[in-house]
């Protein structure tokens, strides 16, 4: 599962399945409100030992590579 929070229509904890990408999620979350900016997110997880990762992501990279899909 992963927590979707900030600028989108519908925050919340939504269930991932293997095909799921961050444009994705980021549309099951109602996509973003008319005020997000939309250049990029943050992506941070939990690793195993309890660390969390940071991770700033290219949204228009990942747009642009869903495309080619």
């Amino acid at each position: 599962a992963v927590r979707v929070f900030g600028a989108v229509r519908n925050p919340g904890i939504y269930e991932l399945t293997p095909r799921d990408d961050l444009i994705s999620i980021i549309s099951r979350a109602g996509g973003f409100v008319e005020t997000a900016k939309t250049s990029h997110a943050i992506l941070s997880r939990q690793d195993r030992s309890g660390k969390i990762q940071t991770f700033k992501l290219s949204i228009k990279r990942s747009v642009r590579d869903s495309r080619s899909e």
